[in-house]
């Protein structure tokens, strides 16, 4: 049962990771095939446990209709058509809700267009039992089939029997769910598409100052790029509320921004103090975004050294490397997520990059003009025996 589930087995959104949400889906299909079983009718989302979000219950319910497809070819083969209209009737008052939802492209928007299949296959499934004849003798196939297929459903005492039960009619929209509350999921889903589109407009703006940001740290602007990284938070504050009330808005843009202004108030303070901030420092910043925005940074760090070595300063050349080195090796040590490894190739390849810078500015020094050799060449062993030696013998 779905009131059985351990709270902490199921984390909040959005720390909530794909695969669970997917087992929270199978789940409440799981639940309301059993409800449908028992009642004839669409489950509830205020039966289950807040720790179902919109989307979730949204996406088990079209699963269950997948499964109803199945379930009415079984009860077709019993000649149970009463019971495969009572699955029509369900999936097709399902449509009719769901296709008032302006669903946005994606993993849910892709499960509505497999409902519109699921209802099809229940129609073409009661048009194939209407051309059944019974016993040969030309009359139409009754609805309920024979007597010895026709499930019986016997009403407790002083219950009427739902009408759908004795004439095989089809049970009214009201019966088969309930329509107050998928207009009140409608409303919510509207408020979070809504509150999606502030969210975007604003990050993007947000984003865009601190992008400003570290161009101006590069051009030495210290002053303004601490003007912009300051409006930026602005922006993001303001923002924080809405995130709030609607958690699965902070993964996506609000989260690019807060990692794109961590970067650029990473390397404002490295520029200016020679030092990295700590993750309490950053407002509103997570543990990914830090971890996103101490990536990215090296990638700054790589820019800012070339240009100290077209000065030829191999000082801040050499501290350039140090520090992305550590922050290599301190970055790779950690447990991350996927999103974030697929990352730690650029970071191993801004430490290349910079080696490289490192070397070919000790050969300038040194009076040599030659550019370096390939990364891959540099451990590689000499092969042979010397060729003027070769050519002597």
């Amino acid at each position: 049962s779905l009131d059985s589930l351990p709270p902490a087995l199921v984390p909040a959104q959005p720390e909530r990771a794909q695969h669970m949400s997917s087992i929270l889906e199978e789940m409440i299909c799981c639940e309301a095939f059993l409800h449908f079983i028992d009642s004839g009718s669409l489950l509830r989302k205020s039966t289950l446990r807040s720790v179902f979000d919109d989307h979730e219950f949204i996406g088990g319910t079209i699963n269950f209709a997948s499964e109803l497809v199945e379930y009415s070819v079984g009860r077709a083969m019993e000649r149970d058509v009463t019971s495969v209209r009572l699955c029509r009737d369900l999936v097709e008052a399902l449509n009719a809700q769901l296709i008032t939802f302006d669903f946005r492209n994606g993993p849910l928007r892709r499960k509505y267009d497999s409902l519109k299949y699921s209802l099809r296959r229940l129609e073409d499934i009661l048009y194939e039992q209407s051309l059944l004849q019974d016993g040969g003798n030309g009359e139409p196939f009754e609805e309920s089939g024979s007597q010895a297929k026709k499930p019986r459903i016997e009403p407790k005492e002083n219950e009427v029997a739902p009408s759908s039960a004795a004439d095989g009619a089809s049970q009214p929209v009201s019966e088969v769910l309930d329509t107050a509350e998928w207009a009140d999921l409608r409303t919510r889903m509207e408020a979070a598409d809504a509150a999606r589109e502030t969210v975007i407009k604003g990050c993007r703006d947000a984003q865009k100052l601190a992008k400003q940001a570290v161009y101006s740290v590069h051009r030495g602007s210290h002053g303004k790029a601490q003007q912009q990284l300051d409006e930026a938070m602005a922006k993001l504050r303001d923002l924080e509320p809405t995130v709030v009330e609607f958690p699965t808005l902070r993964p996506g843009s609000f989260s690019n921004a807060l990692e794109e202004w961590a970067e650029g108030a990473l390397f404002l303070r490295w520029r200016t103090k020679k030092e990295l901030s700590a993750l309490d420092e950053l407002p509103l910043v997570r543990g990914g975004e830090f971890i996103g925005g101490l990536t990215d940074l090296t990638g700054e760090i790589g820019r800012y050294a070339v240009a100290c070595a077209t000065k030829r300063n191999m000082e801040q050349v050499r501290e350039c490397f140090e520090t992305t080195s550590m922050l290599t090796s301190s970055i790779l040590a950690l447990p991350l997520s996927s999103g974030l490894k697929k990352k730690t190739s650029a970071l191993q390849q801004n430490l290349r990059k910079l080696r490289t810078v490192l070397y070919e500015l000790s050969l300038a020094q040194a009076g040599r003009k030659l550019r370096a050799p390939p990364s891959s060449s540099l451990d590689e062993a000499p092969r042979g025996g010397g060729g003027d030696e070769g050519e002597d013998a």
